[in-house]
């Protein structure tokens, strides 16, 4: 579903399954590359300027600390 939410240019998408791929990687322990996948997304979610950006910086400070 990513790849086609990103060949398609839909933005909105390709950030929440960057974000749920990033809960997944986090939940099975692998913290770097949750934190790589969860700054992707909060970078596209900031960029358009959705709602969804706050919650996944909640997220990554939570991940990170």
């Amino acid at each position: 579903s990513l790849e086609i939410a990103e060949a398609n240019n839909y933005t909105e998408f390709t950030a929440g399954n960057l974000y749920g791929l990033a809960q997944i990687c986090h939940a099975q322990g692998d913290s770097s590359e949750a934190q790589n996948l969860g700054k992707r997304s909060r970078g596209i979610f900031e960029s358009i300027k959705h709602r969804r950006a706050a919650e996944v910086r909640d997220f990554l400070k939570k991940i990170s600390s």
